[in-house]
């Protein structure tokens, strides 16, 4: 179910930005949200299907928790459903940023 997905999703998602920026694959370092651009990305937020998250500003931040967040959704996908039970339905993930809910742009 999409509950499912979401909850594989999450847990992924917090391993994979403890690892990132842990072993000093983040920027800015140090514990916390993206409050002033420093920390790491913290999970605020989550509305159904929807995960809103506070990052560092810095581009470099942005860029890999896109990455991060598009590979733990889509692979939390294929540990729900293996390969070949999509039936060519794939998954898509879309990513959004902006400083405020009200001023998100879709990236790709």
């Amino acid at each position: 179910s999409a509950a499912d997905l979401m909850k594989l999703a999450m847990i992924a998602l917090q391993t994979r930005v403890d690892q990132a920026w842990t072993e000093g694959g983040g920027e800015g370092g140090g514990e916390g949200g993206g409050e002033g651009g420093r920390g790491k990305p913290a999970l605020v937020l989550q509305i159904h299907d929807e995960l809103v998250f506070e990052c560092p500003r810095e581009e470099k931040a942005v860029l890999r928790l896109k990455a991060l967040v598009k590979e733990a959704m889509e692979e939390g996908a294929l540990q729900l459903c293996p390969p070949g039970s999509f039936q060519g339905v794939p998954l898509v993930v879309k990513l959004s940023v902006g400083m405020t809910l009200g001023s998100l742009v879709e990236v790709r």
